[in-house]
């Protein structure tokens, strides 16, 4: 079996088109056999992947104030956040807020947010561990608009030499 870390924005979720297609595109796939990595506020609602790991801009930009060692971000099962969240996502919060704004795609926007992702520490020791226990064989990166997914992605293929795939859409 190959075991695939999906890195992009959106995790799996029948509530928007990428969720959409990467569950469909990963639908043969075992669960055991996928990790992923996003940057969204939202938490998964179908039952795809072995592990998440979340981190979002807030704890982007909070972890340029935090000491270099700290945690960014969070790992969890998809039975983790129904036993604690119910799969709410955090809608109406400061997230959700950050989120609506970064939406409307200015070029101060994709300025702003490269930056936040570039000075943040979002490339911590437990993302790093939790990449070395799951132990992918490739890298799917699902892109988007903004420059510091595609720096995120790069970064984990060339430190773990895994081999990446970059899907593209629109």
């Amino acid at each position: 079996a190959m075991k695939v870390l999906i890195v992009g924005h959106t995790c799996f979720s029948t509530q928007n088109n990428m969720g959409k297609t990467l569950a469909s595109l990963f639908t043969s796939f075992p669960k055991d056999d996928i990790c992923q990595l996003y940057v969204q506020p939202m938490m998964p609602n179908v039952d795809k992947s072995k592990s998440y790991y979340r981190i979002t801009d807030t704890d982007a930009l909070r972890s340029i104030f935090m000491a270099r060692d700290s945690c960014v971000g969070k790992a969890f099962s998809y039975e983790q956040n129904f036993a604690t969240n119910r799969g709410s996502n955090d809608n109406g919060g400061l997230k959700s807020k950050i989120y609506s704004v970064g939406r409307k795609r200015t070029s101060g926007i994709y300025i702003a947010r490269n930056a936040i992702w570039h000075l943040s520490k979002w490339y911590s020791r437990d993302l790093r561990q939790w990449i070395r226990d799951f132990g992918p064989d490739v890298l799917f990166f699902a892109s988007g608009d903004y420059q510091f997914a595609y720096d995120i992605a790069y970064r984990i293929s060339c430190d773990f030499d895994i081999p990446m795939i970059m899907y593209c859409c629109d």
